[in-house]
């Protein structure tokens, strides 16, 4: 895989647009609402945060989860995907570690008073959803595939959790190999049972975006 995963899903969401990308119990999107949510975020994340620097991803395992995911690549910055479920002194200790200028979450984590280290600057997902985002243009061009894109963390279940490095090209490579071993096709539906934060879990998420299958989540 040669091509931005963000290209990729471009190609998709202009011949699959009206199709179910990615579902849960409450909520469906199409291919088409994922693209557009992804570059409305895209664009206030290059607007608010500094090239290079990476964002977190702390969202529970939804249907809204792509969406923070694409708009990371989209705007250049690496995803840093933590999982919701850990205690918030964990989730402090990553946001540190890995050096995080901002964070995607809920609105709902903010009026809850979620903990986040002092100066992290936060992205509601809620608003990006729901069109609330003015439109901004987006100045940078995709990650290009072999560079860093995404960071996820160990369980720390042997010590400190530690931060594992993927290209685009190591995630879509081992998504097509779950799919040639399946043989997915656009018209199936599978479901994650990883959380995509799991080691495992983005290449199971990365399957549908290369088939234009349904994700159930």
């Amino acid at each position: 895989m040669e091509r931005p995963a963000i290209d990729l899903l471009r190609e998709i969401a202009e011949q699959y647009g009206d199709r179910i990308a990615c579902e849960d119990q409450t909520h469906r999107l199409t291919f088409s609402e994922i693209w557009r949510a992804s570059q409305r975020l895209a664009a206030q994340l290059d607007s608010g945060v500094a090239p290079g620097k990476p964002v977190g991803v702390l969202l529970p395992n939804e249907a809204s989860y792509p969406v923070a995911v694409l708009a990371c690549l989209a705007a250049g910055r690496p995803c840093v995907m933590i999982d919701r479920h850990h205690p918030e002194d964990r989730i402090a200790a990553i946001i540190r570690d890995a050096g995080l200028a901002a964070v995607i979450l809920r609105q709902s984590d903010l009026t809850d008073g979620l903990l986040l280290p002092a100066g992290i600057r936060t992205f509601a997902i809620d608003d990006t959803l729901r069109g609330n985002v003015a439109p901004v243009p987006l100045n940078v061009r995709s990650m290009p595939p072999g560079a860093p894109s995404f960071i996820v963390y160990t369980s720390g279940s042997t010590g400190q959790p530690k931060g594992v490095v993927l290209s685009q090209r190591a995630v879509l490579h081992r998504a097509s190999e779950l799919i040639n071993a399946v043989h997915l096709r656009p018209d199936d539906s599978y479901q994650r049972l990883f959380g995509i934060e799991h080691p495992r879990g983005e290449r199971v998420a990365g399957t549908g975006y290369l088939t234009s299958a349904n994700v159930w989540r």
